[in-house]
C-alpha cells in the first residue's frame, strides 16, 4: 500500500521513496506533457513538404511584365520551379531547364541544374512519380524528359500547341512512351489531382496555361505560372501585357478567381520568377526554400 504524502513530504522523501514517487508522481507528468504535444502537433505536419527550388537570377524586361513599365527597363527576376513531397509520391509542378544557351542568352547568374537542386533535397530522377506542367515553355518544361517515372498532367490545348515548337522536337520521344504507357493526362478542365491538390484552368499566358492549388494547414497556395510574374501584379489583379499573353482575358478571369477566393480561405500566392519568394521562406539548402 503506498503511504499517503502531501507535497512537502514528497519532496522530502527518504531514499526508499524514491521508487514510489516515480511511478505516481513523475510518470502521471511525463504522461500528461506527451499528449499535451501530441494534441498540440497536427495530424499531417510530416506528411507534406513544399519546397521552391530557384535554379538562377537575372534581370528581365519589365515591359515583359507589366504594360506600365518604361521601356528599356530592367527588374531583378528569379527562375523557380516547385517540388511536393507527400508520403507517396514526388510532384514537380514545372522543371526548370538544364540546357546552357540559355542560361547564356538570358545571363542567368547563380545557375544551378535543377535536377542537382533535387538531389539536394533527396530527390532523384527515378523517384519523380507526377508532374504538372503549368505550360511549355523552355523554362518550365526544358527538364521534363530526365524523370522516366513521372506522369505528366498538361492540358490538351497547351500539348497540341506545343507539338509544333522546335522544343517538342527534342523531347518527341519521350512524350510517345509516356502516351503508351498511360503516363500522359490531358485534362480540359478543373483536374482533382488528389485530396489535396487541385489543377485548373488559365489560358491567360499560353493556349493551355493552367494553376495549381494546394491546400495545407488552412492554407491555399497558388502556383500561377506565368499567369503574373510578380506577386504584386497578382495582388492588383493587373493582366499581362499583349506580349506576355495570349489572352488578356482568360488572364484577368484567373487573376479575378484567385483573388475572390480570399473570401473564403488565406490564400498564398507563388509566383515562378518573384525574388520576394526568397526572402519570405527559410532556405533548407542553398537555392532551395522551404514553404511548409
Amino acid at each position: 500500500m503506498v503511504p499517503a504524502v502531501n507535497g512537502r513530504d514528497r519532496c522530502n522523501a527518504s531514499a526508499n521513496h524514491v521508487i514510489i514517487l516515480k511511478k505516481y508522481c513523475i510518470a502521471p507528468v511525463i504522461l500528461l506533457l506527451a499528449l499535451i504535444a501530441s494534441c498540440a502537433k497536427p495530424v499531417t505536419s510530416n506528411r507534406y513538404a513544399l519546397y521552391a527550388l530557384e535554379y538562377g537570377e537575372s534581370l528581365f524586361p519589365e515591359e515583359l511584365i507589366a504594360d506600365t513599365a518604361s521601356p528599356g527597363k530592367q527588374c531583378p527576376f528569379s527562375w523557380f520551379f516547385y517540388c511536393l513531397k507527400t508520403e507517396d509520391r514526388v510532384v514537380l509542378v514545372d522543371t526548370g531547364f538544364a540546357d546552357r544557351k540559355y542560361v547564356a542568352s538570358f545571363r542567368l547568374t547563380r545557375y544551378t541544374n535543377p535536377l542537382v537542386l533535387l538531389e539536394n533535397i533527396g530527390v532523384k530522377t527515378e523517384d519523380v512519380t507526377d508532374i504538372i506542367l503549368t505550360h511549355t515553355h523552355f523554362d518550365h518544361a526544358g527538364t521534363v524528359h530526365f524523370f522516366p517515372n513521372a506522369r505528366i498532367y498538361i492540358r490538351r490545348a497547351e500539348y497540341d500547341a506545343f507539338r509544333t515548337t522546335p522544343l517538342y522536337g527534342t523531347v518527341k520521344n519521350y512524350f510517345d512512351a509516356r502516351e503508351r504507357r498511360g503516363l500522359l493526362h490531358l485534362p480540359e478542365g478543373e483536374f482533382r489531382f488528389s485530396e489535396e491538390v487541385r489543377i485548373i484552368p488559365a489560358g491567360g499566358h499560353t493556349v493551355g496555361s493552367q494553376g495549381v492549388i494546394i491546400s495545407s494547414g488552412g492554407k491555399a497556395y497558388w502556383i500561377v505560372g506565368d499567369e503574373c510574374y510578380l506577386r504584386k501584379y497578382c495582388d492588383q489583379c493587373r493582366a499581362l501585357p499583349e506580349k506576355s499573353s495570349w489572352s488578356r482575358k482568360n488572364n484577368i478571369l484567373f487573376l479575378r478567381r484567385m483573388i475572390s477566393a480570399r473570401q473564403k480561405e488565406k490564400v498564398i500566392i507563388l509566383p515562378m520568377h518573384d525574388p520576394v519568394i526568397s526572402t519570405e521562406y527559410p532556405a533548407v539548402r542553398e537555392h532551395i526554400y522551404k514553404i511548409f
